[in-house]
């Protein structure tokens, strides 16, 4: 689509185009000119999957990301002027949050304020600038004597901003996923999974929260399950364990398209 005069003729009039390629072959990735200054800027706007467009300003400022959609031309140009108008908007009051916590003397008030906001962009541009007012919160109430911090991991990790420490920190602070910490860990788990090192990673993450009992997103959960199971038909060569997650998806309920994946595996017409 980015080939394309209806597209690319008139998105120029008002944006500069950059592509970074991050190819998965070895021969591919040997021919990267500056792979450690892509892996950075991958990093630094929390790039999980390809292809991911961001819209920023020549400062870097991102208010506007998408992915592949499937959309023309024309609807993707209408998407991105969308984009600009409600995501620099966004910005804007983001940036007035980010004043208020420098102003404020009850910050955690405001901490707060910030952590309930990042709960809703999913991903959403001003995400990173909420999510460092939101960590400030862990220095500013280290024992959690506020209670926070479960609102706060919770914003951070739906919202894509969760980094290692964070998820270390979910599970620590949920290892019975009494509040749908343990969910989000395993959500962000299966993130840019890229090798098998990562898939078996997934794998034992989706295991320790069966290992809990506890279920709040059903639907979820369930993706998690037919995901291992998926990945150990497939990928890992275990047999046994993917007939356990598929019939373990089939308990929680499947959508109609997946029974035929579920089927295979199981080996059956019918697996309820």
């Amino acid at each position: 689509m980015f080939e394309e005069d209806a597209f690319s003729t008139k998105v120029t009039a008002d944006y500069v185009l950059v592509t970074l390629d991050f190819p998965r072959g070895e021969e591919a990735k040997a021919a990267v000119p500056n792979p450690e200054r892509n892996e950075e800027l991958k990093n630094q706007y929390g790039i999980t999957g390809f292809p991911t467009v961001l819209l920023m300003t020549p400062d870097g400022e991102v208010f506007g990301r998408s992915g592949y959609t499937g959309a023309t031309p024309e609807e993707y140009l209408a998407d991105v002027v969308a984009q600009r108008v409600d995501g620099k908007a966004a910005l804007a009051k983001i940036k007035m949050i980010n004043d208020e916590f420098e102003a404020a003397k009850d910050k955690m008030v405001v901490v707060k304020k910030a952590a309930g906001l990042l709960a809703t962009l999913n991903g959403a541009p001003g995400a990173e600038t909420l999510s460092t007012i939101v960590r400030k919160g862990f220095e500013l109430d280290p024992e959690n004597k506020s209670g926070f911090k479960v609102d706060a991991l919770k914003a951070l990790l739906k919202s894509g901003q969760g980094n290692d420490a964070d998820l270390v920190m979910a599970a620590e602070m949920d290892p019975a996923n009494e509040h749908g910490l343990m969910e989000a860990v395993v959500a962000n788990a299966i993130e840019g999974l890229a090798s098998l090192e990562d898939v078996e990673a997934f794998v034992m993450t989706a295991d320790a929260l069966f290992a809990t009992g506890k279920v709040h997103d059903q639907e979820l959960v369930s993706g998690f399950w037919l995901n291992a199971a998926y990945f150990c038909h497939k990928y890992l060569e275990k047999p046994a364990e993917a007939k356990v997650w598929a019939q373990r998806a089939v308990d929680l309920g499947v959508e109609e398209e997946s029974m035929e994946l579920i089927n295979e595996i199981l080996g059956t017409e019918d697996p309820a």
